[in-house]
């Protein structure tokens, strides 16, 4: 066997076992993007927003799948309404959670002018 023949399966073989150890340490992660809104449906002021996610297995009466019953709470920088979040930054995603066929979001916001 050539050094060159050689040094080609070991570089393939590499990148298959490198691939493979790459996504078996890859976090539980969904990105999410929004738009927060006031009560008349302009935008919200820009700035730091305090959210909380949380995820359920139906759209009423459903069970928290994620992250106990605080859900993930994230600082949120919001610009001209706009957001854009990684849900399972703070704590991952569990493949349980990531196999459901159906999962439904619900967005928490503190209001800053009612603190």
């Amino acid at each position: 066997m050539d050094f060159y023949r050689f040094s080609t399966i070991f570089f393939s073989c590499f990148l298959v076992i490198m691939t493979n150890v790459a996504f078996a340490h890859i976090p539980g992660r969904i990105n999410f993007q929004g738009q927060l809104t006031n009560a008349v449906g302009s935008p919200v002021a820009d700035g730091d927003y305090q959210m909380r996610f949380y995820l359920y297995d139906s759209k009423t009466e459903g069970i928290q799948l994620w992250n106990g019953p605080d859900g993930e709470e994230q600082t949120v920088t919001i610009a001209k309404g706009m957001y854009n979040v990684q849900l399972g930054a703070v704590q991952a995603l569990t493949p349980a959670v990531l196999d459901q066929e159906n999962v439904w979001l619900e967005v928490a916001v503190h209001n800053p002018d009612s603190a």
